[in-house]
């Protein structure tokens, strides 16, 4: 069972070191910093959307939504762990369904956010 509770929520999968120069670790390091930044750029751009059109409140909650999973590529850029994993999906899973609940009702040709 310890095994098991070690897998699924607290392995360490990968840690950034910028001492040791592992060329994949930076480049991964780098990634989720600018993904991160990214799904930043895209909860604003909602949140403004938002503050345009006045559409739904739910507009606000899709905005978090890319807000937080930003965040967690900010922490993941230091370390990717089973517990930041199971985070992020559980930010996904609202995060599409709330997406789709947006661009169909208000934004049918909109195509990214």
């Amino acid at each position: 069972m310890k095994q098991l509770t070690d897998l699924l929520i607290q392995r360490t999968w990968w840690r950034y070191s910028p001492r040791h120069g592992d060329l994949f670790k930076d480049l991964y390091h780098g990634f989720n910093l600018c993904e991160g930044a990214f799904w930043v750029a895209l909860s604003c751009l909602v949140l403004r959307r938002y503050w345009i059109h006045r559409n739904s409140p739910l507009e606000i909650v899709y905005s978090i939504l890319f807000l937080t999973f930003g965040i967690t590529d900010f922490v993941e850029s230091s370390a990717l762990t089973s517990w930041l994993i199971w985070l992020k999906v559980m930010n996904l899973v609202p995060l599409f369904l709330v997406r789709r609940t947006i661009i169909r009702r208000y934004y049918p040709e909109s195509k990214l956010y």
